[in-house]
């Protein structure tokens, strides 16, 4: 796993990221939280079940490893006639599914959120949004696609920086027509779902140059017999299975916060993009490098070299989200307040999203290492076991969601999804530990323990010194904020280097190196 390679990602994520937080900032502004931003959120969701099938997840952990072999052990010719092979199967099957979706947009409505139906036009609302988003699946999950063919390629900054551009588009469409639907009997909101369609166009559009540079060429082929498409089809099957699993985890917390008036579909929506911020700076740039690197490794039968590779991730991973966690949970309420607390988006508003981020925190460390030793199983062959473990983790979230959201409502959704992550994290390390021999030797427990206690430490300073600072008023959260997260950030790579934490100076030898 190369260091300064996770790193180029996490910059590249880090700038999309932010400029998600500045489409969230303008979508607050505009609509508030409550039933336009509920409606949108749940139309948005649609598509976005089977994102983590075909665009983020079981695509690029059971594609990555496939490609590489071609390109390692027979041509890059070959490895590009699998990724038009791959592609062309996307566009049929994804195809017909945005058939689907616009044909029965108000039926996935009802499915999703049916406490919609009790408010005056808000399923009606959300239902014109999923038509419009019909085809957002299709096309983030080409740009999945040829993410994968790229970082098998070496290309990492490129593929992470792309989600910026559909950020870019989906802001200035929105500001763009927002102003002026009213004009024509259409609610503002309707701008913002035409920009997320527009930039999932985009996302996929900046990456093709690069491909074609590394001389790919469009083929209309198609083969479902291809040993390299059945074996990617073999792995993804298990995910196919589980994704019911999930997408039902998935319905039933829509379907719980819908009944709990205008506004909790956001809040939850929020708090969650906030807590997924540090999993796509320092979760998902290390589980793509590494995907990468393992695949390779296993490739050449350096079994070793791969399990030091995922440890050396999973450690890095744990340093760097449990600071971010010590950090949300001590600012949390500031946090959003900064971001999102203008224009129709209120205090109540901020106070409510702060409830669920910190319950969101609790799991976020586990779900961001997760997302690193899931492609890991990819990579070794062994994508069933991934499958079993999430079906018992959401299983058991499901049933606490239940019983739970009688007694404290909706925040029942935040709180389960923290404990089933750390399920499907502690049942994962178990097995790889008995699946791949040597990653037994790299001793993760002591160094874990080292950046939790670091964590904790520099939280507790935060806390302290951000309370202490003069300035109540909304004006001045900024600077104060702006003073306390450096200072915090400089702690903790202090604590962590008196504390013998060997990953905070690779990090800092890597940020010198760039």
């Amino acid at each position: 796993m190369r260091l300064s390679s996770a790193l180029g990602i996490t910059i590249a994520t880090g700038i999309s990221r932010i400029l998600g937080l500045v489409r969230e900032q303008v979508i607050a502004a505009l609509f508030g939280a409550g039933l336009a931003t509920d409606a949108y959120n749940t139309a948005f969701r649609i598509p976005n079940l089977l994102r983590d099938l075909f665009a983020e997840g079981a695509l690029s952990a059971a594609f990555v490893p496939v490609f590489t072999d071609k390109l390692r052990n027979v041509s890059k010719t070959e490895a590009f006639r699998l990724a038009n092979l791959v592609i062309n199967a996307l566009l049929i099957l994804l195809g017909a599914i945005t058939v689907l979706i616009f044909v029965f947009a108000r039926e996935l409505t009802w499915v999703l959120a049916s406490g919609f139906f009790d408010i005056a036009g808000k399923a009606e609302l959300a239902t014109v949004m999923a038509r419009i988003l019909s085809p957002f699946l299709l096309f983030v999950s080409l740009a999945a696609a040829v993410m994968g063919a790229l970082n098998a390629l070496g290309h990492f900054f490129l593929p992470a920086i792309a989600p910026a551009l559909f950020n870019v588009v989906n802001i200035v469409v929105t500001l763009l027509l927002a102003p002026i639907m009213p004009r024509f009997g259409i609610q503002p909101i309707i701008a913002l779902a035409t920009g997320s369609m527009l930039g999932g166009i985009a996302q996929l559009g900046v990456q093709i140059p690069t491909l074609r540079r590394e001389g790919y060429r469009y083929s209309a082929v198609a083969s479902v017999r291809d040993p390299a498409v059945r074996k990617i089809a073999g792995m993804m099957a298990p995910a196919i299975i589980g994704l019911s699993v999930t997408q039902i985890n998935v319905v039933i917390d829509t379907q719980i916060a819908s009944h709990f008036g205008n506004g909790p579909v956001t809040w939850l929506v929020y708090a969650f993009r906030l807590m997924q911020l540090p999993i796509g700076l320092f979760g998902v740039s290390l589980a793509t490098v590494n995907l990468a690197a393992v695949s390779r490794m296993l490739a050449g039968g350096e079994t070793e070299a791969a399990a030091h590779s995922i440890a050396t991730s999973v450690k890095t991973s744990f340093f760097l989200n449990f600071a971010a966690s010590a950090g949300l949970i001590a600012l949390a309420l500031p946090i959003i307040q900064v971001i999102f607390e203008h224009g129709r988006f209120t205090h109540e508003d901020s106070e409510a999203t702060a409830s669920v981020l910190v319950l969101y925190v609790f799991g976020l460390s586990a779900y961001a290492a997760v997302k690193i030793l899931v492609p890991a199983f990819y990579a070794l062959g062994d994508p069933y076991f991934p499958l079993k473990v999430s079906a018992t983790a959401i299983g058991l979230k499901i049933i606490c969601n239940i019983s739970l959201s009688y007694v404290i409502g909706f925040s029942s959704i935040a709180l389960t999804t923290s404990l089933a992550a750390w399920v499907n994290y502690t049942l994962l390390i178990y097995r790889l530990k008995r699946k791949l021999s040597p990653f037994e030797q790299t001793r993760l427990l002591f160094p874990v323990l080292r950046s939790f206690c670091v964590s904790a430490a520099m939280g507790v300073v935060v806390w302290a010194l951000y309370r202490y600072l003069p300035g109540g008023r909304l004006g001045m959260l900024p600077l104060r904020l702006g003073i306390v997260i450096p200072v915090g950030m400089a702690l903790l790579f202090v604590l962590a280097r008196a504390s013998g934490i060997e990953e905070a100076g690779a990090i800092i030898r890597s940020i010198r190196r760039r």
